[in-house]
């Protein structure tokens, strides 16, 4: 193949490549966050913890275009799933890449995977009250600090 060749190729991958990523990467650092969550004393088993930023403007610096379809810029909501014992890390960006700086409300849903319940049937119920899945009522708040590890107090959740 000659140059001309390589260089319509490249030009081609390179356009293909902008229907999967668009804009900048996101530019914000994470810190590695780990914790606990435990309802009545026990872990919460498959539980999933998720960060709101009370800061409203704090969003991802780019938008993602998938299939053909854009999609805006999302707050950033990092979030970790509770393994048997009740531990977590943090995801925003990449696995485990732990929780930009910032104030957060925390919300916590554990849904119990063996019984579906209600009217409709692929529904399962949530095991926790209510208010610990709304950021306005969960009542649990962390503030994530530029530190190396960072190990959240535990949530101990009462009914």
């Amino acid at each position: 193949m000659h140059l001309a060749g390589w260089m319509l190729l490249a030009f081609l991958l390179a356009g293909c490549r902008e229907d999967v990523y668009r804009g900048e990467p996101p530019s914000e650092e994470c810190f590695p966050v780990q914790g606990r969550v435990f309802f009545d004393g026990k872990p919460c088993k498959n539980a999933t913890v998720r960060l709101h930023p009370l800061d409203p403007s704090r969003v991802t610096k780019s938008a993602v275009k998938l299939s053909g379809k854009e999609r805006p810029a999302q707050a950033i909501s990092p979030r970790g799933d509770v393994d048997e014992t009740g531990e977590f890390r943090l995801t925003t960006f990449e696995t485990y890449d732990g929780a930009p700086e910032g104030k957060y409300a925390v919300t916590i849903s554990w849904k119990d995977p063996e019984n579906r319940g209600g009217d409709d049937s692929n529904r399962f119920p949530e095991l926790l009250p209510t208010r610990y899945q709304n950021p306005a009522t969960s009542g649990l708040l962390v503030e994530i600090t530029p530190e190396d590890e960072i190990v959240l107090k535990d949530f101990q959740l009462v009914p």
